[in-house]
């Protein structure tokens, strides 16, 4: 949530924790007790690595049908769940009804996930609901998923049990290199030696290599910048939908916000406080948006101004591109709620790797001796 405040407050928003669509097939497969083989097929998926954690896992939800198969090559490991899309694994993997009925006023019969909605009602696996709306596009939580699922095997005994062990501090993170990786043959372009064409002999690449190579892309400066741009047109584009003012880069902000990406990135972190326990208030304040540039006081130097602001911010991981990020955090109530908030006037945005960052802020100043 966005912080309002002095100088000198230190409230941070909370890091919301979604299920992704690995760890969503993980812990359902091993919930429901089955044994899952080695994957064939992980190669075909540019974004799926050999032998990381998730992969059985992913490969065999896909081959039972609990997720779409992948029609553009990206399975999308690490994009966060929606309720619909968990009710289908769910069904599919506990073999439950489908078809079932159900009161929800915002589902409609023609909706791909239409059949398996009936369960979240006969299971009440979403027993906060209270408005009879099923909110189909809303995350699953860790807490979300864990307790649906042992919501449904109170119902099911004969369902093997296996503990939900604690799989928060032992998932690893799927982009970093894991031994192994399978090779994926690429055929290299036909050339001409001396009027003698040469044989065209396959190279070999990993899906690891592949892998870095997207990175790679997404970290080249002018991809970024571009990447960055249109995810301030974005948020814009729906602050204006909503009657509210265009946000303005600040360099401020994108500071702050681009060191953050890194700093998560390198040292294996996600969250809104970092390793040394700096909040983004620290962060933005560190790097200088709580400093009055020139003309925005009348103050000789040294500037006895203090400043009075707003500062929020977003984070994600895992999303390839603005788009994916941009849905997942409009489909989350808080960061939502900041994207759209009327106080903020400037934004910056930080990219690295798969780690985005969003930072939001509005300030002003005024003399102390006013």
């Amino acid at each position: 949530m966005p912080l309002f405040g002095s100088a000198f407050a230190t409230e941070e928003a909370p890091a919301i924790s979604f299920v992704t669509r690995a760890e969503a097939t993980m812990i359902l497969l091993t919930s429901l007790g089955t044994t899952v083989p080695e994957p064939t097929t992980a190669y075909r998926y540019v974004d799926v690595i050999e032998n990381a954690w998730y992969t059985p896992y992913l490969i065999d939800a896909i081959e039972r049908g609990m997720m779409d198969r992948p029609s553009h090559g990206l399975a999308y490991p690490h994009r966060p769940v929606k309720r619909s899309e968990f009710l289908k694994m769910l069904a599919v993997a506990f073999n439950l009804p489908t078809n079932l009925s159900h009161n929800y006023v915002d589902v409609n019969g023609d909706e791909w996930y239409a059949p398996y909605v009936g369960n979240a009602q006969r299971y009440a696996l979403f027993p906060h609901i209270s408005d009879g709306k099923l909110q189909p596009d809303a995350l699953m939580s860790h807490d979300d998923v864990t307790e649906a699922i042992r919501r449904v095997l109170r119902q099911h005994p004969t369902i093997r049990r296996v503990p939900i062990r604690s799989y928060l501090s032992t998932l690893q993170d799927a982009l970093t290199p894991l031994g192994q990786s399978a090779f994926i043959p690429v055929l290299m372009p036909q050339t001409t030696v001396a009027g003698v064409q040469a044989k065209r002999e396959p190279k070999y690449v990993t899906s690891m290599m592949v892998k870095q190579a997207m990175l790679g892309v997404m970290q080249n400066n002018p991809i970024s910048k571009v990447t960055k741009f249109e995810l301030i047109n974005m948020v814009n584009a729906e602050r204006r939908a909503n009657g509210l003012q265009s946000l303005q880069e600040n360099p401020a902000l994108s500071r702050a916000a681009e060191k953050h990406a890194e700093d998560m990135w390198k040292n294996h972190y996600f969250g809104h406080t970092t390793l040394d326990g700096n909040t983004y208030v620290d962060r933005i304040s560190a790097a200088g948006y709580l400093i009055p540039p020139a003309g925005a006081c009348e103050c000789t130097i040294p500037c006895n101004c203090e400043p009075f602001y707003t500062m929020g911010e977003n984070i994600a991981k895992g999303q390839m591109t603005a788009e994916q990020v941009f849905d997942d955090w409009m489909n989350s109530p808080s960061h939502r709620r900041n994207i759209l908030q009327p106080e903020f006037s400037e934004i910056g945005i930080g990219l690295f790797g798969t780690i985005w960052v969003q930072t939001f802020g509005s300030v002003g100043f005024k003399s102390m001796y006013l």
